[in-house]
């Protein structure tokens, strides 16, 4: 849902800005960002609620080739769970057919294996799922880290936004929660010089929920989120080393995983 660039006299069009951020990112091969999540979620049969505040705010570095990344974050569950530390440090092995992830949930870590594909926070951060046709420039630009960025404002549908990957990022898929009746507000930010994102916010507005549940059933529910993520470096990120106490953590993965 965002682009920008020149057309004719120099004008500059949201589609355009949108196409070129998306070419440009995808020649990228690693980033850092900041993540901040913000929703309540929660299960409802007949005339009972229960809802639950997740507040997050995480760090992020990604490498594309070989893929690995590094997620650092601290996750408030307000009354029923507190605060916790989440740390996850993920990488493919060398014949890049397998992603090792290893995962520390207040100091404790394990590790486990699947194919490798494409990851939640790869997805959540590719421009490719955001594309709509009711962008809206603005006509100032912004200044994200000291630097001039266009913004770029539009909705999405919940379709659009499950492709992203953001349902599975927040762990609503594994609940259930179905996105295709809902919408999103979309803030873009592309940097004026390099014509990369700077900045994205996705804000639903209006619930949802998991429509395969009959009304007697108990139903889960996302009745708010807003995500947001600030692009920090680009093409900084040259490594990412797992911690040898990660390395050696137990798990039940196949002997074949090899480590790189």
């Amino acid at each position: 849902f965002f682009a920008v660039a020149s057309t004719g006299c120099n004008k500059i069009t949201p589609e355009k800005l949108l196409s070129d951020a998306t070419k440009n990112q995808q020649k990228v091969n690693s980033v850092a960002a900041d993540i901040s999540l913000d929703m309540t979620m929660g299960i409802s049969q007949n005339d009972l609620d229960m809802s639950l505040d997740v507040a997050m705010d995480m760090g992020l570095e990604a490498i594309k080739n070989p893929q690995a990344y590094h997620m650092k974050a601290e996750v408030d569950l307000g009354s029923l769970g507190g605060k916790n530390t989440l740390e996850l440090f993920a990488k493919e092995n060398k014949s890049g057919t397998k992603i090792t992830t290893y995962t520390s949930a207040n100091g404790e870590w394990t590790k486990s294996e699947e194919k490798a594909e494409d990851e939640p926070a790869d997805e959540i951060t590719d421009l490719e799922h955001f594309h709509s046709d009711d962008l809206v420039l603005e006509k100032e630009t912004k200044k994200i880290d000291g630097k001039e960025a266009f913004a770029i404002k539009s909705t999405v549908s919940g379709k659009d936004l499950e492709e992203s990957g953001l349902l599975d990022f927040v762990g609503g898929e594994d609940l259930g929660i179905d996105l295709s009746e809902a919408d999103a507000d979309v803030t873009l930010m592309i940097y004026k010089e390099e014509k990369l994102p700077a900045y994205v916010s996705i804000e639903l507005k209006n619930n949802a929920e998991d429509s395969t549940k009959s009304d007697d059933e108990a139903q889960a529910f996302l009745s708010s989120m807003k995500c947001e993520i600030t692009y920090k470096d680009y093409n900084q990120v040259k490594k990412i080393t797992v911690p040898n106490e990660a390395l050696h953590a137990r798990n039940d993965i196949s002997e074949n995983s090899t480590d790189d």
